[in-house]
This record gives C-alpha cells, sequence and structure tokens, in this order.
C-alpha cells in the first residue's frame, strides 16, 4: 500500500497500479481495492476502476466511497453527453486525492499494517427503520378517523315545478302551483304529485314536472407512465441493486419505453439489468440499441470457473470458449487446465 502511494506521489500512477494488484494477489482488502479504483480513475481505466469498487463487500465501511466515487464519474458523463461534449480520458478532477497522505521515512517499502475503521451503519439503519415505523403506525391512528368516503358530499337540489290546475266547472277559479324546491342527502326519490281537486268538480288536472339531477364531477384523470420521473441509478439503489447502479448505463423513460446507453463490461450483467427494470409496472418496452458489451481487455480465472462458463458470463454465448483459448494459447496448455488467479485475454464481441 505504501509503495503504491509513493508511486502515485511522483506521479507514476501504471506503477501505483502495478503495485495494488501486486498486493490484492497476496491479501485482498478493502483499502486497496479503494486505492485501485481512485489511480484507475485517475489512469483513465474506468472499468477497473468499476472492477476494484464492486469487489469492496457492500457491508465495508469504504464501500460508500466506492461509490461515490463511482458515481460522480456516472454523473460527469451523463453531463457531457447531455452537452454534447465528449469526456477526455485521463483528466483526473483536482479533487481526487488518495484517501492517505504519503509518510516519509526510512522504512517507506515496507507494507504498514491497516486499521479498519468501524462499521457503525447497521446500527444506524436500524435506528432509522424503527423511526420510519414508528412514524407510519402514528400516521394511521391519526387518520383513522378521517375516512374520505364518509366526508360531507355537496348536497344536490332538484327543483319540482307544478303546473297550474285548470277547473273545468268554473271558469273564475284559476290556482298556480308555486314552484317547491325538493332537497335530498344521498338519494333522489322519484316525485309523486298528489291529484288536486279544485273546488267540487272531479275533472282536476294533475301534473308534474320531471325532476332535473345535477352532473357528477369528472374524475381527476390518472397519471400516465410517462409523467413519472425516472432515474436509472436512484431505481436501482432504491431495490438493493448497488453493483448494477454502479454501472455505466443511462435510461429515460418516455411513453413506457426506456431506453438504454452506455456500455457494459459483461453479458450477465445485461440480463440482470434487464429483469430489473422489466419489473416497473410503468416500462412496457425496453430499447437497447445504444447498449454496448465492451467486455474488458483481460478476466480473472475464479474458483469454479471454466472456458465455457467465462464465455457464456461474458459474452452470453459459448461460441468465444474457443476464441479464448486460442488468444491465450501460450499459457494454457489445454482448454481444461486454468489456474485461479490466471489473467486471460478476452477476444473482442465480434471475433470469428
Amino acid at each position: 500500500y505504501q509503495r503504491a502511494v509513493s508511486y502515485a506521489d511522483t506521479g507514476q500512477v501504471d506503477k501505483a497500479l502495478a503495485e495494488v494488484n501486486r498486493g490484492l494477489a497476496f491479501a485482498d482488502g478493502s483499502e486497496l481495492r479503494l486505492l485501485g479504483a481512485i489511480l484507475a480513475k485517475r489512469n483513465g481505466d474506468f472499468v477497473q476502476m468499476r472492477g476494484h469498487v464492486a469487489a469492496i463487500p457492500v457491508d465495508d465501511v469504504l464501500r460508500g466511497e466506492g461509490e461515490w466515487l463511482v458515481r460522480s464519474h456516472q454523473a460527469r458523463q451523463r453531463n457531457q453527453r447531455v452537452a454534447g461534449k465528449a469526456d477526455p480520458v485521463g483528466d483526473a478532477p483536482a479533487d481526487d486525492s488518495l484517501p492517505f497522505p504519503l509518510q516519509t521515512s526510512a522504512d517507506d517499502d515496507l507494507i504498514l499494517p491497516v486499521t479498519k475503521r468501524g462499521r457503525a451503519w447497521p446500527l444506524l439503519l436500524g435506528l432509522a427503520i424503527l423511526v420510519l415505523l414508528a412514524f407510519v403506525w402514528l400516521s394511521g391512528l391519526f387518520s383513522r378517523g378521517d375516512d374520505p368516503a364518509t366526508a360531507d358530499a355537496p348536497t344536490p337540489t332538484v327543483a319540482v315545478e307544478q303546473a297550474p290546475v285548470a277547473d273545468g266547472s268554473s271558469a273564475a277559479d284559476t290556482a298556480a302551483a308555486d314552484t317547491a324546491a325538493v332537497t335530498t342527502q344521498e338519494s333522489v326519490p322519484a316525485a309523486e304529485a298528489p291529484a288536486q281537486a279544485v273546488g267540487d268538480s272531479a275533472g282536476a288536472t294533475d301534473a308534474v314536472a320531471t325532476p332535473t339531477v345535477a352532473a357528477s364531477p369528472t374524475p381527476a384523470p390518472t397519471p400516465t407512465p410517462e409523467d413519472i420521473d425516472f432515474d436509472l441509478t436512484d431505481y436501482l439503489m432504491a431495490r438493493g441493486y448497488s453493483g448494477l447502479a454502479l454501472l455505466d448505463v443511462t435510461g429515460e423513460l418516455e411513453d413506457g419505453v426506456v431506453t438504454l446507453t452506455g456500455k457494459i463490461p459483461m453479458a450477465e450483467d445485461r440480463d440482470a439489468l434487464l429483469d430489473v427494470i422489466r419489473q416497473n409496472p410503468n416500462i412496457t418496452t425496453i430499447n437497447t440499441d445504444g447498449l454496448d458489451l465492451t467486455p474488458p481487455a483481460t478476466y480473472t480465472v475464479q474458483a469454479g470457473d471454466s472456458l465455457w462458463s467465462i464465455s457464456f458470463r461474458i459474452y452470453g454465448d459459448t461460441k468465444y470458449m474457443d476464441d479464448i483459448f486460442r488468444l491465450n494459447r501460450d499459457d494454457l496448455p489445454s482448454p481444461e487446465v486454468l489456474v485461479l488467479g490466471m489473467q486471460l485475454k478476452l477476444p473482442p464481441p465480434d471475433a470469428e
């Protein structure tokens, strides 16, 4: 760690990265991973930067610093794409400093032990969950008595107009019925006009006007999916997919169609990303025309790997296993012989 810091302090970033990788071959540590991510970003190797950050355990206190490093790079890339400017490779911002100051002493060549910082985030997370549960419970108590279904609704008014009744036996006696306003709260019953007899005549005429009911108000329209604000990184982080959120991919949602742009290093990451996006009910179509599969130049052999599994994980197809073997023939005596930690060269996706 100290030798890598010394190289970086003198501007030898390549040697510093090599020293970090040499240290990781002996012992994988979060501090070395974070230092490697910072040096890779300074050197313009963003694929290696994301690899170092993804290797830091999720429950490690340094994982947040690594994710911030990747998110700052993604934000800069997003702003440059919007402004139509290209991102100059290799230009490091002024605030990209090493996590620890360089110590100049007689034993600089020694690898000093690093003490990990405390992990207080589980306690903070538990307290936050308790506060959220208490807020939800109290909100339910206060809103229990306010049932929107029983709120006072505006009372409709029905006007019933009676026509004047004419008496057949007496032309002098005429009466005009006054207009009556009948008020109802929940429903308007059918109006029944009693028969009115004017004088002693049996030929009275009944007239009942048809009630007029005001139309109910039109409900507000439901928001459409295109009106929903969509941010791919926040969407993945909110569902616990922090590893996928570190990918250099952006998404724009319009009319139910999400358009993905960016570069993705492995086909298995692409498939996992598409599966998570399909869970959004507001998305009906995924456009991946702008999503490029750009595998890294090398791959480190892990436990349980084979050329078949490596080809399928990286390219999504097993046809590249022969290309991988031919490209590494000098180091591989047989396709079945893989050594843990071996660096395999990878062909481009369009290799035949």
